[in-house]
């Protein structure tokens, strides 16, 4: 296969011609082309000869009449190759005439001039549009006919017209083919320039519009690690005023600075309920800007998750009990009595999925349900599941990806009844593939919704992520 190449590279190197004309370059590499087959065919003839000389086929003084002419072609053919690559023009019309005469020396002149060789003539005509303009084809129709003529009044052969009109005929007859090819040419030459300019121009533009892109990229980058900055410090700050408000209000309503009057202990209870709101949305900014930043860590600690469910049915239960609903916590028996986790995390993802449960729920209630998982193909490491079930409203199929997205509700309404910006489900999500669980929702439209998380059972052995 290398020898191959090499040899296609080889002939290639032979062949080709600089020059800057496209149709100039052409014409040279056909003759060269041209040339190359007159070379070759010389050369075996010279070796056909050889061969039959010591074989004693042909005598020694017949073989002289062809090893002289084959090299002195074989010479012709080299020096026009060199002169190609300066003058192709000279060299094409060299090689032209050169041919007539061979042809017309290669025959009796009663031949020549009335005989076989008259079709013979017609081949540098044809070359002539191949390795020349076009129009030189009628040029070399009339040196045709003019050497054929010349040839026949030696031997008293009068030159028929018929003979120039066979000529003139061949020489239109190549020069409308080749006066065709080269349109054709320059018609696909200027197609290819239009391309290139436009392929050009088109990949400017997409240069630009990736460094524009990119750009805008960085931009985003900066302006979302500035976004993320700005709330962790925001929400940081806001704490420490909010805090001092709901403290001072607890204080008041326990009445450290003296009795109070029934209207001023209801404006300090709402005082108080929405500063707790507040926090509450402080801290899901806080929690937002940590999880984009990377920043949040988890804490794996023992802990019961019997005692946690209590402790989210006792701090939810007045929120059920003011609506008429019920909400009932319950812990398989076959979950572990201690499970290593984050169990601040944890209580965070089951009070805001309870919560909100119980936001969105008219009748009914709300379960909570902790157990160890039984599915044993989603591999060998131990899992436990909780699952939080309402019978609210339900959410439909198409709104359902949407309540995992930050900021998004599925009642975006400016008359909804429930407060929140929507980050609290989004926080949940990201806090469950942070401790390597799954979360997912089942919901039937007008029945309620099911919310189930997937969590490792961790081993016994104390992890800590810092």
């Amino acid at each position: 296969m290398i020898k191959r190449i090499d040899l296609v590279n080889t002939w290639q190197s032979y062949v080709e011609t600089d020059h800057d004309d496209p149709d100039r370059k052409r014409r040279a590499q056909t003759l060269n082309i041209l040339l190359a087959a007159l070379f070759v065919m010389a050369t075996l003839a010279l070796l056909f000869t050889l061969t039959m000389e010591i074989t004693g086929v042909f005598p020694p003084a017949e073989t002289r009449t062809i090893y002289i002419p084959s090299a002195l072609l074989s010479l012709l053919i080299i020096g026009i190759y060199y002169l190609n690559r300066a003058y192709p023009t000279a060299a094409s019309v060299l090689f032209l005439v050169i041919l007539i005469l061979i042809l017309a020396a290669g025959d009796e002149p009663a031949q020549v001039a009335a005989g076989r060789v008259q079709l013979f003539l017609a081949i540098p005509i044809i070359m002539a549009a191949m390795v020349l303009p076009p129009w030189t084809t009628f040029v070399f129709a009339g040196l045709v006919s003019a050497t054929t003529g010349a040839i026949g009044s030696q031997v008293g052969i009068v030159f028929t017209p018929f003979a120039s009109f066979a000529y003139v005929v061949i020489a239109l007859v190549s020069y409308l083919g080749a006066s065709q090819l080269e349109q054709a040419l320059r018609r696909l030459r200027r197609t290819n320039e239009e391309l290139d300019q436009r392929v050009e121009e088109r990949t400017r533009d997409l240069v630009d519009a990736n460094r524009q892109l990119a750009d805008a990229n960085d931009r985003l980058r900066e302006l979302d690690r500035l976004k993320s900055r700005f709330l962790s410090m925001v929400s940081h700050e806001l704490r420490t005023p909010l805090s001092a408000i709901q403290g001072f209000s607890e204080m008041l309503l326990a009445g450290i600075y003296g009795p109070i009057t029934p209207g001023q202990r209801n404006a300090l209870d709402r005082i108080t309920g929405n500063t707790l709101r507040l926090l509450d949305l402080v801290g899901d900014l806080l929690d937002r800007a940590r999880i984009e930043a990377g920043q949040l860590a988890l804490h794996l600690h023992p802990f019961s998750p019997a005692e946690l469910a209590e402790d989210v049915e006792t701090t939810l239960n007045v929120l059920a009990q003011s609506k008429g609903l019920t909400l009932t916590t319950s812990v398989a028996s076959d979950l572990p009595a201690l499970i290593r986790g984050d169990e601040a995390r944890l209580r965070q993802i089951l009070m805001n999925l309870v919560n909100n449960g119980l936001k969105f729920t008219e009748r009914g209630g709300v379960m909570l349900h902790m157990s160890l998982s039984q599915d044993k193909s989603g591999g060998p490491e131990p899992t436990w599941i909780v699952s939080v079930s309402d019978t609210g409203p339900g959410i439909a199929d198409e709104e359902r990806a949407a309540v995992f997205e930050p900021f998004r509700r599925v009642d975006d309404s400016s008359t909804r009844r429930e407060m929140g910006v929507g980050l609290g489900l989004s926080i949940v999500r990201d806090l469950i593939e942070l401790m390597d669980g799954t979360l997912t929702l089942e919901s039937t439209v007008g029945l309620g919704s099911t919310f189930t998380i997937v969590l490792p059972l961790l081993p016994e052995k104390e992890m800590i992520y810092e």
